[in-house]
């Protein structure tokens, strides 16, 4: 069995290399939101699924993937076979790379969650576009390629266009995790930055590309958002200003939960 990672090994090379050894057999991709199989016959492609998709939409949407680990199991007789044309299936495949590699926008995680951008002026969309909105407001990325109706690749110079005009916008998804950390006063900082201990903040500042802010709440009172930032020596505390505890009337040594938010 062969094992490895679109990261180190891209998707054309691995074909080429599979059509060189004239294998038979199924390369799977363990894409988490939409997990794929490629069907070789004499290392030619001759079948395609993705997501639920089959055929050449599958592969459309497999041409789009970064980063998955793959595998590939040998055997001689592959069970799929809905991809018509030889060699040509190929060199529709290094097209369909290249354009996927010109959407400027589109998250590559297609994990990350679309949402409605406020704006102060109007923008004019067509019906289309104006459905693809709707339909992707609060959906990942890779729901909206599978479900909208249309071929992936479409679909996807559609989402990237709206993220232009700035009508959608893409945010990550973090995880909810609070952490209960000790208020410390911290004089001469400024008001509306809360500062946590430098482990805590790399696990999660650097994982969002957009940055992150923290929310804090003391026993059943109101959410509070500060930007963030690192400081050694802070481990199980949060550091704020004194402007910020008597606005809102908190003092040393209370217990908060806090969690970080995409900005």
């Amino acid at each position: 069995m062969l094992r490895g990672d679109l990261k180190e090994f891209p998707l054309l090379n691995l074909l080429q290399t599979l059509q060189g050894s004239k294998r038979d057999g199924s390369l799977y991709l363990e894409h988490p939101q939409a997990p794929a199989c490629l069907s070789l016959r004499q290392g030619r492609l001759v079948g395609a699924e993705a997501g639920g998709l089959a055929g050449e939409h599958a592969l459309e949407l497999i041409a789009g993937m970064r980063a998955v680990p793959f595998r590939f199991e040998e055997r001689p007789a592959p069970v799929a076979h809905n991809l018509a044309g030889d060699l040509a299936v190929q060199q529709r495949l290094a097209q369909q790379v290249e354009d996927w590699q010109a959407l400027e926008l589109l998250p590559r995680e297609w994990d990350e969650v679309l949402r409605l951008k406020p704006r102060s002026g109007e923008v004019e969309l067509s019906l289309d576009m104006a459905k693809l909105v709707t339909l992707s407001d609060g959906q990942p990325v890779a729901a909206v390629l599978l479900g909208a109706g249309i071929p992936p690749l479409q679909a996807a110079r559609k989402l990237d266009r709206l993220l232009g005009l700035g009508v959608l916008e893409a945010r990550p998804q973090v995880p909810l995790v609070r952490h209960k950390l000790m208020i410390l006063p911290l004089y001469g900082t400024p008001p509306g930055v809360a500062y946590v201990d430098e482990g805590l903040y790399q696990e999660w500042g650097p994982r969002v590309r957009t940055g992150v802010r923290l929310s804090l709440q003391v026993r059943q009172g109101p959410v509070l958002h500060f930007q963030v930032r690192p400081r050694p020596s802070l481990a199980g505390r949060v550091g704020l200003s004194d402007a910020d505890l008597r606005r809102h009337r908190l003092g040393r040594g209370l217990e908060a939960e806090a969690w970080f938010e995409p900005v």
